[in-house]
């Protein structure tokens, strides 16, 4: 039988060798929406560089842009986006001074 002195050694002991990697790790989702065609190749090495960084750094990327530049697409794209509950938001925005006021209004909770 073993002495009760011994229990909490034991027991430090029995954690110290479970393994980490069975404990869930959720990734974080981040949602990235440009104003850039997805032919455009400045948009291409956007995209490539974000799931570069994406891999990097262990989390999922869910990238979306207008088959055409179009702002009501583009805030189309952003409400999917939103509504997906990501963990962070990237949007380009092509007119600050008219995109902002209007993205602001629309999604008070996101662009702050």
């Amino acid at each position: 039988m073993i002495s009760m002195k011994f229990l909490p050694l034991l027991e430090c002991i029995a954690f110290c060798l479970f393994p980490f990697t069975i404990v869930a790790q959720v990734k974080p989702k981040i949602a990235m929406v440009t104003h850039g065609q997805l032919g455009d190749p400045f948009w291409l090495v956007v995209r490539n560089a974000a799931e570069t960084a994406a891999r990097e750094t262990n989390c999922d990327l869910d990238y979306r842009s207008p088959d055409y530049f179009d702002l009501a697409e583009m805030s189309h794209l952003i409400d999917e986006a939103v509504a997906s509950k990501p963990d962070g938001l990237i949007v380009s925005i092509p007119d600050v001074a008219n995109c902002v006021p209007q993205f602001e209004r629309r999604w008070p909770r996101v662009f702050r």
